[in-house]
C-alpha cells in the first residue's frame, strides 16, 4: 500500500509529511531529554569561532599582566614570587597618572601578606589614592563564617536590584573577601567566581549574584556600573535592565559572551614594565609606557605567567585567562555586542519546517539525496587530501605582551 502511495504526486507529499512529522518527534523527544543539548553548544562555539576571525577586542579595554617575563625581570631584581603586595602599587599609581577611568584586579588577596603588615598598607594607601580601584570576591556555596566587616563592604558593592523574574534564585552561602585593609580602601568589590558549560567550556556567566538578601555584581558589571554610577536594576525573566539599557539573559538567567579574535586579543602590558613606567614617571625620566597608553581605559590586572593562573576553556581558545573572561564581559556591555539565544518554541517550530520540506523534497525529487552524499563524500575527501598535503606549522604564542 505504502508503495502505491507513493508512486504519485500527492501520495509523495503525504508520505514526506509523515516522515518529516516522524523525524520531528523524534527531534522533540531529544530536546526534551537535553541529549542534544551538546551539539547545540557546539553548534555555537562553531558560530563563535566564524565570527571572533573579523571581531578585534575594543581599545577601550587593557589587560595588565603578571606573564613570565615580569616574575624573570623581577627575579633579576632580587625579587621573588610571591611578589610583596607593594610592587602592585606602582601600577595603581601609573594608572591614575595616565588618566585610565577604572583599574580592577582579578587577584584574590584573602590573606594577610606574608612580608607583613606593613606590606598590605602600602597596596591599601596606593588604593585609596587611585580611587576607582576594585578588587574581587569570591561567593561560594559553602558554609563558612561570616567576617565582622563583610556587613560594610556588601552594602558598599551590592547593586540596588528589584526581582521581577518571578524565580527566587539560591542565595550563595559565604564569601571570601581581601582583608579587611585592602577591601576598605578599594572603590568596590566584584564577583569572581563563575561555572562552566557542563563540558567545561565558558560560554555564559552571571552578571549578579544573590547573598545576604543583596545581589553582588560580578566583576565586569562592576566596573561598567562605576561608569555610569550607581542606579537601580531590575531582573526580569530573561533580561536584567538598568536605566536605559538592557541585558539579554538566558533561562538560567547567565548572560551569553561574545568572544573576540583570539589573534586580535585585547592589548597586553607587562606588569613589570608598567612598574617600572610608573617609577620612571615619578623621577621624571621617559617611561616604557607613554601615559597616554590608558588614558581613558578600562585596565583589569592578572596572571597569565605557567602556573600562576587558571585557564578557562571557552569557545574560541582552550587557554584564556580567567582576568579575559572578566574582559570580555566588560567589552560586551561597553559595545552592547549581546547574543541572544532563540526560545525553545522557535526553535522546534523551525525544526519541524525543515523536517516536513526536506522530507518532502527528498520524494519528490529522488536523486536529490544521492547528489547530497556524493557532494559530501567529495568534501571529506578534499579535506582529507588537504590535510596531507598542508605543512605543519607551530601556533604563535597567545600570551604575548605589547
Amino acid at each position: 500500500m505504502f508503495n502505491q502511495l507513493i508512486t504519485t504526486r500527492k501520495g509523495k507529499i503525504i508520505s514526506g509529511a509523515l516522515i518529516g512529522l516522524l523525524a520531528w518527534i523524534l527531534v522533540l523527544l531529544l530536546y526534551s531529554g537535553n541529549i542534544l543539548e551538546s551539539y547545540e553548544l557546539k553548534t555555537y562555539d562553531q558560530l563563535c569561532q566564524l565570527k571572533a576571525d573579523r571581531s578585534p577586542a575594543p581599545e577601550e579595554v587593557v589587560l595588565i599582566v603578571v606573564d613570565q617575563n615580569s616574575l624573570e625581570a623581577a627575579r633579576k631584581e632580587g625579587i621573588n614570587w610571591p611578589w610583596p603586595r607593594q610592587m602592585y602599587a606602582p601600577i595603581l599609581q601609573f594608572c591614575a597618572a595616565a588618566g585610565a577611568k577604572a583599574v580592577a584586579f582579578d587577584i584574590l588577596f584573602t590573606e594577610p601578606s606574608s612580608y607583613g603588615v606593613e606590606d598590605d598598607k602600602l597596596l591599601a594607601e596606593a588604593l585609596q589614592a587611585n580611587g576607582h580601584a576594585f578588587l574581587p570576591l569570591f561567593l561560594s556555596r559553602q558554609k563558612r563564617p561570616h567576617l565582622p566587616y563583610e556587613k560594610g563592604l556588601l552594602d558598599r558593592s551590592s547593586l540596588p536590584l528589584k526581582n521581577d523574574s518571578g524565580q527566587d534564585p539560591a542565595s550563595y552561602l559565604s564569601s571570601l573577601p581581601p582583608i579587611q585593609i585592602l577591601a576598605e580602601n578599594a572603590r568596590a568589590l566584584g564577583n569572581v567566581a563563575m561555572a562552566p558549560d557542563s563540558d567545561g567550556i565558558c560560554r555564559r556567566i552571571p552578571v549578579v549574584f544573590p547573598y545576604q538578601e543583596r545581589w553582588i555584581p560580578s566583576l565586569g558589571l562592576a566596573l561598567f556600573n562605576h561608569l555610569r554610577g550607581r542606579e537601580t536594576a531590575v531582573l526580569e525573566k530573561n533580561s536584567l535592565h538598568l536605566q536605559n539599557f538592557s541585558l539579554p539573559l538566558d533561562s538560567r538567567q547567565n548572560f551569553l559572551l561574545f568572544y573576540y579574535s583570539p589573534g586580535k586579543d585585547f592589548r597586553r602590558l607587562s606588569a613589570f614594565n608598567v612598574i617600572q613606567s610608573s617609577l620612571a614617571l615619578q623621577e621624571g625620566k621617559k617611561p616604557l609606557y607613554p601615559p597616554e597608553t590608558l588614558r581613558d581605559k578600562m585596565v583589569l590586572v592578572g596572571f597569565t605567567a605557567p602556573g600562576l593562573f587558571d585557564l578557562k576553556p571557552t569557545p574560541v581558545s582552550s587557554v584564556t585567562p580567567g582576568m579575559s573572561v572578566h574582559a570580555t564581559l566588560l567589552a560586551n556591555l561597553l559595545h552592547r555586542d549581546f547574543r541572544v539565544r532563540i526560545s525553545p518554541y522557535l526553535a522546534l517550530s523551525l525544526a519541524l519546517v525543515l523536517a516536513l520540506a526536506m522530507s518532502v523534497t527528498v520524494l519528490l525529487v529522488p536523486g536529490l539525496w544521492q547528489l547530497a552524499l556524493l557532494l559530501l563524500a567529495y568534501e571529506d575527501a578534499r579535506n582529507a587530501r588537504s590535510n596531507r598535503l598542508s605543512p605543519i606549522t607551530c601556533p604563535t604564542s597567545w600570551s604575548r605582551t605589547c
